[in-house]
């Protein structure tokens, strides 16, 4: 299948399809009507076909070798050496790439050695294949439903000594809120005096050619 889609002949590669009456059809579609395109076109034409003949298959993207400068050592990677190929699951081997596209720009990856082991059947798009790569450290696995393991009590420690933080620190604000209210009658003078202290504390203080009523209304906006 690689090399029928690297065959100049019948797929052309090339990355200005601008010309083309694509927009209201898939890529994998576009690709298969005129037969042109560039790196993402064959990824997803290769991966189509061979999950529809079963075989799991993932799209991955990255980027091709850039220019290595011999006297530092360093290699130039620019964006337009941005790349796709797809990566085909064998049992027993794993995530194998392929590089199906055309135009000279990839080259053919050499086929697993050792003892063929038969496929499973197709199965439904919901299910979930085998995966090649391990989680990066510090990382736990989904597992196959998709959802994180039970919560242990390591995972528990941090939440708890968080809600401790927060019930103290409300205790703590209530008391000082306590100790410090109005004592006795209240009368309109004095809680006009505590509220403006209060706002003064928080820079909202009233200005001198505010009214009670005005700086009331200011508090509340």
């Amino acid at each position: 299948m690689v090399k029928e889609l690297q065959d100049p002949a019948v797929f052309t590669y090339d990355v200005d399809i601008r010309d083309l009456d694509c927009a209201n059809v898939s890529t994998v579609e576009c690709f298969a009507t005129y037969r042109r395109g560039f790196c993402q076109y064959y990824a997803a034409t290769m991966a189509v076909i061979m999950r529809d003949m079963g075989v799991p298959t993932r799209i991955a993207e990255g980027f091709l070798p850039g220019a290595r400068d011999a006297s530092t050592g360093t290699e130039r990677v620019q964006f337009n050496n941005a790349h796709a190929w797809v990566e085909v699951y064998f049992p027993g081997f794993g995530w194998v790439p392929f590089n199906p596209t055309g135009g000279d720009v990839a080259q053919l990856a050499p086929l697993p050695s050792g003892h063929p082991v038969a496929s499973g059947g197709p199965r439904a798009s919901t299910s979930v294949v085998p995966q090649g790569s391990l989680a990066p450290r510090g990382e736990r696995d989904s597992g196959p439903s998709g959802s994180v393991g039970a919560t242990t009590r390591e995972s528990l420690g941090p939440l708890v000594v968080v809600g401790l933080l927060l019930l103290l620190t409300v205790a703590a604000a209530a008391f000082i809120a306590w100790q410090r209210g109005p004592r006795g009658a209240a009368t309109a003078d004095g809680a006009d005096g505590m509220v403006t202290r209060l706002a003064s504390r928080f820079g909202f203080g009233p200005w001198p050619t505010q009214t009670v009523y005005e700086f009331a209304g200011s508090l509340g906006e």
